[in-house]
């Protein structure tokens, strides 16, 4: 899950992480 998370980049980045925010995504 981490390497997504560090290969996301820009607004498709940015959006994935603000879904796994509002869903309270285990880090």
């Amino acid at each position: 899950m981490k390497v997504a998370i560090v290969g996301a980049s820009g607004a498709v980045g940015q959006e994935f992480l603000r879904i796994l925010a509002e869903r309270n995504f285990p880090m």
